[in-house]
């Protein structure tokens, strides 16, 4: 979500104005220092600029929030996407059908998010440096 937003100055500015003290805040972003951007570079299935006009990492983003008297706990998950986005993407990435989608019972694949990262931010009352 975070890497679409035009200004996240801007954004986060506004959502600390109206978040009250320990008011929670959970974001998704793509993490431009995963292991899968590095390794895929330019054929990172992620680097969609202009669909993507931030790239954000895990200390970049705790740096952000810390600007804006935030606390911030990043942690990956699992993606549940459907077979045939799956597909799709595996080919265009890979050039090839993963062989796994055959014997899959149901239609959402479980993805471990290995290259988006969830911010989970809590405002503190406290006035950061």
């Amino acid at each position: 979500m975070f890497e679409h937003i035009h200004d996240p100055l801007r954004t986060l500015r506004q959502i600390s104005r109206y978040l009250t003290d320990n008011g929670v805040v959970v974001i998704t972003t793509v993490d431009f220092d995963s292991i899968m951007a590095r390794l895929l570079k330019t054929q990172w299935r992620l680097m969609t600029p202009p669909e993507h006009l931030w790239f954000w990492n895990r200390e970049s983003m705790i740096r952000l929030f810390y600007k804006f008297n935030f606390s911030v706990r990043i942690e990956n998950y699992w993606l549940y996407l459907p077979k045939s986005y799956v597909k799709q993407r595996f080919i265009s990435q890979f050039k090839f059908k993963p062989p796994f989608l055959d014997v899959l019972p149901l239609d959402l694949v479980p993805i471990p998010s290995i290259d988006v990262m969830c911010c989970v931010a809590t405002k503190s009352n406290l006035i950061c440096a």
